[in-house]
């Protein structure tokens, strides 16, 4: 394929990064996810160049020229900064890979290179204005099929993230597999090379397999709903997030949630949910139901009941998140997001509700509080939305003091000493203080004495 048939913009880029090595005496390829985006027009940042030279050799033919980073070099991989380009990923031509990791370098060529890649897809190159496709990936790319080199079993074996990477692909491609592709996918051993904890020893480690979810949810336009279906069939959410496990059996109230069961109810919350933090926080809100389900036998169907899953999820949400190695900033949104959901279903919008949900969830937590339960109220009565806006549509300061009126120091002062009451009475007092908007402090001290 000619380059008058490649995106340009992007063309541009790949092609001042393989002039600038071709300057320097390396003639190298495009490869992967870059040359996809060329032809498809897809959105892609990261630019990838193999070569047939080894690392060694390119780190001595640029090494003055250009920023290098070396980690990888041992595995025939570095990182080069290139002026007008940015920072593009480098590797030598490859033979096979093992559990994600490129080896054998030696005497490898351009098409060896290919026969070690994961989908026909993946394995475009580009260089001077062509391409060259030695597995039909412009033909199965053109008519969005997702294909595996070669024996699908093989590959599969070779790294069973490329499973996982398979479902990505179909999410935010809305690309068929192939069905033999399909078939040794979910006849894989994947689940159980899944790292639960911080032992040694498994093939996929958890910050491969959250960063998959992450590249899913980050992108608008995924269908995220499909894919955490796959990854439900596989066995994948119950090994990393064993708190769902039941989720797909537990049917909730139909009144309020004809979609069924708490599984799909959670799925299409993520679905309607937009942005990577967003996404994570709808996947979440919910996890306390299967420990708090209760079964009722309604007048015409069976289901459960849920109370208190607001507050057991939000108690479940810290060890989860570092389970998935989540950043503690991350980790505390979603818990006083799954905290605080079902109180805009629950309380009535008055002042004092509105006050304590506003004090309990922080000022620049409410955007995301109000997009959950947006999402979660999509099939229900479009009133709710106005109820929403009240409870997180942010308090002005002189409506929502911050500041603790009744302090220690005022305690001291009338002759308490710290202890377990001085505590309490303080606590007391600033619950008061938020819930009735109190400012008096003899009332303030009186409740916290109670």
């Amino acid at each position: 394929m000619k380059w008058q048939a490649l995106n340009k913009d992007i063309r541009q880029r790949v092609d001042v990064a393989i002039s600038a090595l071709n300057r320097q005496g390396i003639m190298c390829w495009a490869v992967g996810g870059i040359v996809r985006s060329m032809l498809d027009n897809s959105h892609s940042d990261d630019i990838d160049l193999c070569t047939k030279l080894p690392i060694d050799r390119v780190i001595q033919l640029i090494g003055s020229t250009f920023k290098i980073v070396k980690v990888g070099a041992s595995f025939g991989a570095i990182k080069v900064e290139i002026p007008d380009v940015g920072w593009v990923d480098v590797a030598t031509f490859r033979n096979k890979t093992v559990n994600g990791i490129d080896n054998d370098t030696a005497d490898a060529t351009i098409t060896s290179d290919s026969h070690r890649r994961d989908f026909t897809i993946n394995a475009i190159y580009y260089a001077k204005g062509s391409t060259v496709d030695f597995h039909g990936g412009e033909d199965d790319l053109n008519n969005n099929i997702l294909r595996c080199i070669g024996n699908p079993k093989e590959r599969f074996e070779e790294d069973l993230l490329r499973v996982i990477r398979l479902f990505r692909f179909e999410a935010t491609m809305y690309a068929t597999i192939d069905k033999q592709t399909y078939t040794d996918a979910m006849n894989s051993n994947v689940v159980l090379e899944v790292q639960t904890d911080n032992k040694k020893g498994y093939a996929i480690s958890t910050e491969r397999i959250v960063s998959e979810f992450i590249k899913v949810f980050e992108n608008d336009n995924a269908n995220c709903e499909l894919f955490l279906d796959r990854m439900w069939q596989l066995g994948i959410i119950q090994k990393l997030m064993p708190e769902f496990i039941g989720a797909d059996t537990l049917l909730q109230n139909p009144k309020y949630h004809p979609e069924g069961d708490v599984w799909t109810h959670t799925k299409q919350v993520v679905q309607r949910s937009k942005g990577l933090t967003q996404r994570w926080i709808a996947l979440f809100h919910d996890i306390g139901k299967p420990a708090a389900a209760r079964i009722v036998n309604g007048h015409t169907h069976m289901y459960n009941t849920f109370h208190s899953h607001d507050k057991a999820g939000a108690l479940m949400i810290p060890s989860i998140g570092r389970r998935l190695k989540f950043p503690n900033e991350l980790i505390n949104l979603i818990q006083v997001c799954t905290r605080w959901h079902m109180y805009i279903r629950q309380a009535p919008p008055n002042p004092k509700n509105i006050r304590k949900l506003q004090f309990g969830m922080g000022k620049d937590s409410l955007p995301f509080l109000r997009s959950l339960a947006i999402a979660d109220t999509s099939e229900r009565d479009v009133t709710s939305f106005e109820i929403i806006d009240k409870f997180t549509s942010p308090l002005q300061e002189s409506e929502l003091p911050i500041s603790p009126i009744l302090t220690g120091k005022i305690l001291i002062e009338r002759g308490y000493k710290p202890s377990v009451t001085f505590g309490t009475i303080l606590s007391r007092a600033y619950k008061h203080q938020i819930e009735e908007n109190c400012t008096d402090i003899e009332e303030l001290f009186n409740v916290g004495r109670e």
